[in-house]
């Protein structure tokens, strides 16, 4: 007698959904690439800048945000040599 109600009322107090309608997929959330996969840009501020062998001479590492406080920069994508304040770009 008592079974039926006492059952349903335990299976609304648990969240069962007693209507029988399958419930839809999850929400996926978009994967985020990680943090490695961004590219970096070597930065320097350089005394000269030859453009065409992608070099420069008095070379030292400068970040984004001080660009603007150099007159000469050059700028690696891929990597770069440095050997005595003289940087290349390979």
């Amino acid at each position: 007698m008592l079974t039926r109600p006492l059952l349903l009322a335990l299976l609304a107090a648990c969240g069962v959904n007693s209507s029988g309608a399958p419930a839809g997929p999850p929400h996926e959330q978009p994967e985020k690439k990680p943090p490695d996969d961004i590219e970096k840009d070597y930065i320097f501020c350089c005394q000269s800048v030859d453009t065409q062998t992608k070099s420069g001479d008095g070379c030292v590492t400068i970040g984004e945000n001080q660009i603007d406080s150099c007159s000469t920069v050059l700028a690696c994508a891929d990597g770069f040599t440095k050997q005595d304040g003289t940087v290349t770009c390979t």
